[in-house]
């Protein structure tokens, strides 16, 4: 996926005038290298930064791990040795030969969590994150401290659907400007989108490059997880300490499904941030990563 003249060059102008502070305070992180490592049938490279309990954080639909914005894996590796990693087919992460379903990626986090040898990490997940994030505590509940989901959805019966129009532009997601369009609510945020792609590009080697096969199959098991059975009808047996949030202005994932979740998961804490999108997280970076601190924090 190629960002558009536009973007780019919105990029440049934010970068020549972002104060020195701002490279400072993203320097650890976007200096990290990227690690690779074998798990099954696939080769998942990963970032490794900050010190003390884990946290694992697994992107969205379509998003390597260059997609996460500096400033929040910066503020969550304050008290955190925070783990960032490629899905398959996605960024430096090899494709592998088994489809790829939201039950494989869920195979392959939990691989990576014994291979890098963490006990029992936090978990984040992002969107299609949440979804591999829920299969991975439901399948392997001692392999998973706390939950963390943010703009995403239980699936099923849970399952508040984004209108026709907004799936129409997920099938698109060489499109950097219709993504950045799903991500903020432009164009009243297109100053906060600027910002997180003058933020994200920092990444060394920067790579927003997806394979054929894991677009298609990231597309079909997000789609086949939300008019399914998604997580929904289990999540009463989950007992993980769980923080929900989500944005009011999300067209992709509406808030709906992150009240869905909350209701259903026991003694879930939920936030929702009026007027953010899909990308509140990357919108409100230090709020959320401050959130998300005091919740981890407490368990």
């Amino acid at each position: 996926m190629r960002l558009p003249l536009r973007v780019l060059a919105g990029v440049l102008v934010l970068a020549a005038i972002a104060p020195a502070a701002a490279g400072a305070a993203t320097r650890d992180v976007t200096t990290a290298p990227v690690r690779t490592v074998r798990v099954g049938d696939v080769d998942l490279a990963y970032r490794a930064v900050g010190a003390g309990p884990p946290l694992v954080l697994i992107m969205g639909l379509g998003g390597t791990m260059d997609a996460w914005r500096p400033e929040l894996v910066q503020r969550l590796a304050r008290r955190h040795r925070v783990i960032l990693f490629d899905n398959r087919g996605t960024g430096r992460s090899t494709t592998g030969i088994k489809a790829i379903t939201i039950r494989t990626m869920a195979g392959d986090a939990r691989g990576l969590i014994h291979r890098l040898g963490l006990r029992r990490p936090d978990v984040m997940g992002w969107s299609m994150g949440g979804f591999i994030a829920q299969e991975l505590i439901l399948d392997h509940p001692r392999d998973v401290d706390d939950l963390v989901l943010a703009a995403t959805s239980a699936g099923g019966r849970g399952a508040t659907l984004p209108a026709p129009e907004v799936i129409g532009l997920l099938a698109d997601l060489a499109n950097a400007d219709e993504v950045l369009g799903l991500l903020f609510a432009l164009p009243a945020d297109q100053g906060h989108a600027d910002a997180y792609v003058a933020s994200i590009v920092r990444w060394p080697d920067f790579t927003i490059a997806l394979s054929p096969a894991a677009v298609a199959g990231q597309q079909q098991s997000s789609i086949d997880w939300l008019v399914g059975a998604g997580a929904y009808a289990r999540l009463g047996r989950l007992r993980a300490r769980t923080l929900v949030g989500g944005g009011t202005a999300d067209v992709v994932l509406p808030a709906p499904n992150q009240r869905a979740l909350a209701r259903r998961i026991r003694g879930a804490e939920l936030v929702l941030y009026p007027g953010t999108a899909h990308g509140f997280l990357a919108q409100e970076p230090a709020r959320w990563a401050a959130r998300v601190e005091r919740f981890l924090a407490a368990g």
